[in-house]
């Protein structure tokens, strides 16, 4: 549960690192072309740009997820390695 609830923040927080930086760069462009100071295809081209920033981002947390799969999966295996050298020597045997 615990686990989930991480995997849930870190992908918001990477959507939303992904979504701040074309939302922030229309809303300057929109103001800059509104006072004169830059032309519209200037502030298309800046946004078009932060727009292209998104799949870096989202390559990142697909890496940042099959990072945590392998830690979990190797987690598993050495978890049951452990599990079996424990009732090597202390089990019953079969005449017990």
């Amino acid at each position: 549960r615990y686990v989930a609830w991480t995997r849930w923040l870190l992908l918001l927080a990477l959507h939303l690192a992904a979504a701040v930086p074309v939302l922030a760069a229309a809303g300057w462009g929109a103001f800059l072309v509104g006072e004169g100071w830059a032309t519209p295809g200037t502030a298309v081209t800046i946004v078009l740009y932060a727009y292209e920033l998104r799949d870096p981002v989202r390559r990142l947390a697909q890496w940042t997820e099959e990072f945590q799969v392998a830690t979990v999966s190797f987690a598993r295996i050495f978890g049951v390695e452990e599990a079996a050298g424990s009732r090597e020597g202390g089990g019953l045997g079969a005449g017990d």
